[in-house]
């Protein structure tokens, strides 16, 4: 009787391991960062360099992260194709981040349970420039572009079908598994802004937005229905400034909070804070 326990055992710790490892060499082979680069070039009209993605067959237990992602700001099909395989220079780099780290846990999913560790953005930067004449660096990839009408027409059946989906609302019972989350957003972005008309600089530094300790479980509301908030951020001149009796400022904000996503009685998604509340204001004017 022991040695079949035994046997069960090993069997579905080796059946557990071969779906690792089968994962993993999937992740392995649809993970390609230069299929990811010229698909992003294509796609955005801007050079793309991703220094390094961390996968290997274990990735579907350790994670896989991304490390050091530049994009450059608009560039010809003909600069790209000069530019290929090399870096983004300094001074053309449109936003970058220095790692994207995604986590989750395999074996809960087992047992109907999502356990996401991480999937936070670190260091992000977006430099965003407006030139005297009114036009972002960022104009191509915000404007609007003319559709084919068989293209429009199913957008706006996707559009009916989305408010008929949103007239009924969400219960904590849509939901088919718990979920638990160690943390999910950005750590530390920065977002440098120059303004060309009036030769000004701002930038918002230390940029943090996180949901963390995430813990909903549909058939025990009352004891997990919480996600748990972080924001934090700087915004600051850089260089005097050139108008106003303000030579510069620099303003923090510090919060942090919770949230219950779902009523416990009606068991509809009805976010509400909790009373666990903090908030840190530091101003500095000049």
């Amino acid at each position: 009787m022991l040695k079949k326990i035994l046997i069960t055992i090993g069997s579905f710790i080796a059946a557990i391991l071969i779906l690792i490892i089968a994962a993993g060499i999937i992740i392995m082979l649809k993970v390609d960062k230069a299929f990811i680069e010229t698909q992003m070039s294509k796609g955005l009209n801007r050079q793309v360099h991703i220094e390094k993605i961390d996968v290997s067959i274990f990735s579907i237990v350790s994670g896989i992260e991304i490390k050091n992602v530049a994009i450059s700001n608009f560039k010809t099909p003909q600069q790209l194709a000069v530019l290929a395989d090399k870096p983004v220079a300094a001074g053309d780099i449109f936003t970058g981040m220095e790692a994207l780290r995604f986590k989750v846990r395999f074996l809960p999913l087992i047992h109907k349970q999502i356990d996401l560790k991480e999937l936070v953005l670190y260091s992000p930067i977006i430099n965003l420039t407006r030139s005297r004449q009114g036009i972002l660096n960022c104009d191509d990839l915000i404007k609007s572009q003319k559709q084919h009408p068989a293209d429009k027409a199913d957008m706006e059946k996707s559009k009916d079908a989305e408010v008929k989906k949103q007239t009924k609302p969400l219960t904590a019972d849509d939901i088919p598994v718990a979920i638990t989350v160690g943390e999910i957003g950005i750590k530390n972005g920065t977002i440098n802004y120059y303004d060309g008309e009036f030769d000004q600089r701002f930038q918002i530094y230390k940029l943090t937005t996180l949901a963390y300790d995430i813990n909903i479980d549909p058939k025990d509301l009352e004891k997990k229905d919480e996600i748990k908030l972080k924001m934090a951020m700087g915004l600051k001149t850089v260089g005097s400034m050139k108008t106003g009796s303000v030579q510069s400022f620099d303003v923090t904000i510090d919060t942090t909070g919770k949230v219950i996503p779902f009523d416990v009685k009606t068991r509809h998604l009805e976010p509400a804070p909790s009373r666990s509340r903090s908030l840190t204001r530091q101003v500095c004017l000049l």
